[in-house]
């Protein structure tokens, strides 16, 4: 949620601002991995709520700029007319998050992305240590699209309080999930695939029907979050589908997303431990808020 981001970056920005930072060349991170389960059902094939699954290798070791990165699922939103939660799923290649084939649409997930020093996870220590990204100048989620269907995928993104600029594709609409306003969707700036006409003749009602299936590349079926060279510790977004039609199913929708830094600071025990408090504090507060 925006508080918990926005808690986490400026305390980051104190408790790092001391801590000499190496440059880097601008190194890009893409998310098109295999997660593997290391908390909760252990199944990174079907996520359940508080599971956490960890992806390994990224950034760039000729760069001197690795880490791993942990996504959690934090809650699961239902399509309000008939009580159906999507399925998750992080196992497949070529993706980041998968909607599985044959959920319904307008539920969605809400995800945390943390940031970990590189080979730090093991049974011991499952959530690693804590690290945080420097330098961060976009956050791209890519291949929001349909496939032809009447649907859409749907990207939310918690907004930090660091960004710049929102630069949206000519494909998409700041809009989200058409039967579901649940209110923890108040906390994300959202992008789905602008509506077209599904039918003929005055009053034709608007559908997803004809949208086609991009590819990542995709400029118009992209949005990029942009920043200043800011320090990010963490990321959280919404994942999910919506159509007109409130029992909806869909196929496989996968997420792409790519992040661009300069490079990678340890958190400090003491500075790791702040955070944790931290984001106690901002799950109190989001409770009171609503």
């Amino acid at each position: 949620m925006k508080y918990k981001s926005t808690y986490l970056s400026l305390s980051l920005a104190c408790l790092l601002g001391s801590f000499s930072q190496q440059a880097y060349s601008i190194v890009t991170l893409d998310f098109a991995g295999v997660g593997t389960a290391i908390a909760g059902t252990a199944d990174a094939s079907d996520l359940a709520v508080g599971d956490s699954v960890l992806f390994t290798g990224l950034g760039d070791a000729s760069m001197g700029a690795t880490f791993d990165a942990i996504l959690t699922l934090d809650a699961l939103s239902a399509n309000p007319t008939n009580s159906t939660t999507a399925s998750f799923d992080t196992s497949t290649a070529g993706t980041f998050v998968t909607v599985s084939s044959g959920s319904v649409a307008d539920s969605f997930g809400v995800f945390t992305l943390s940031f970990i020093e590189s080979g730090t996870s093991s049974a011991a220590n499952p959530f690693g240590d804590a690290a945080a990204l420097i330098g961060v100048t976009s956050f791209l989620a890519q291949d929001i699209d349909s496939a032809g269907g009447n649907f859409s995928d749907v990207f939310g993104f918690a907004l930090t309080g660091q960004e710049t600029m929102i630069v949206r594709g000519s494909a998409l609409v700041n809009a989200g999930f058409i039967n579901n306003n649940d209110p923890v969707l108040a906390d994300f700036d959202l992008s789905r695939v602008n509506e077209n006409s599904g039918g003929t003749g005055m009053g034709a009602d608007l559908t997803f029907i004809g949208e086609g299936n991009e590819l990542r590349s995709s400029v118009p079926n992209q949005t990029d979050f942009q920043f200043d060279n800011a320090t990010i510790s963490s990321l959280q977004f919404v994942f999910g589908t919506t159509s007109t039609n409130e029992n909806q199913t869909v196929g496989n929708r996968g997420l792409l997303a790519e992040l661009d830094f300069t490079g990678v600071t340890a958190i400090p025990e003491p500075s790791a431990s702040l955070l944790s408090l931290i984001a106690i504090v901002s799950s109190i507060c989001r409770r009171k808020r609503r």
